[in-house]
């Protein structure tokens, strides 16, 4: 059921429906501060700039500021194309420069999130091999479960690096409500969740 929540600093009266993420007692959180300019949910219509809990988190490494993963893999049949559709194109924006397989240094000039299609120059992909952004050095390594819904802008309608978020760095994780491309970050070797326990893993619904 969805309830109104007023966020302090934001704008009253917001929708939202909760979700449940967390399934264990014990957990340990982090905080940290979203990134307002890159953090994006494109598959949140209407609402892109509110990042809902669920959503796997990264750190961009010139700013230690947070958003959500920018990583996924290609899926479709192999094929010389334009149009890439991944797993999950939610977290990527237009202008941000992808490795997409073999591909490197490919930026994106359009996106469907409705499809999870990425336009890009014409290159050969292979279906199930990993994309990931470059162009912000850290985004697209995992560190941590959002918690919370957080929103980015202010009543103003400006978006500001003023919004912190609780992360789920240690505890077991209802992996039914994870809003990423869970396959290609969860197979990724250098991701920073070895203290989640993902319920899907451990016979847990």
């Amino acid at each position: 059921m969805a309830i109104s929540k007023p966020i302090p600093g934001q704008r009253s009266g917001v929708s939202i429906t909760p979700r449940d993420v967390l399934m264990s007692s014990q957990v340990i959180y982090g905080r940290g501060t979203i990134d307002a300019a890159n953090a994006y949910d494109g598959a949140n219509t209407g609402k892109e700039t509110e990042i809902r809990a669920g959503t796997i988190m990264a750190r961009i490494t010139a700013s230690n500021l947070w958003v959500p993963c920018k990583r996924t893999q290609v899926n479709m049949t192999g094929a010389t194309t334009t149009s890439v559709v991944v797993d999950d194109a939610r977290a990527f924006k237009v202008g941000e420069v992808v490795t997409i397989g073999a591909n490197t240094s490919i930026t994106i000039s359009a996106i469907n999130y409705a499809t999870n299609t990425l336009t890009v120059s014409s290159i050969t992909v292979v279906d199930n091999t990993a994309v990931f952004c470059t162009s912000l050095a850290g985004s697209d390594i995992a560190r941590g479960v959002l918690n919370e819904f957080v929103m980015l802008k202010e009543e103003d309608g400006v978006a500001r690096n003023q919004q912190f978020g609780n992360l789920i760095l240690f505890g077991m994780v209802n992996a039914g409500q994870i809003l990423n491309s869970m396959a290609e970050i969860r197979a990724a070797s250098g991701m920073f969740l070895n203290g989640i326990i993902w319920s899907d893993q451990v016979g847990q619904s």
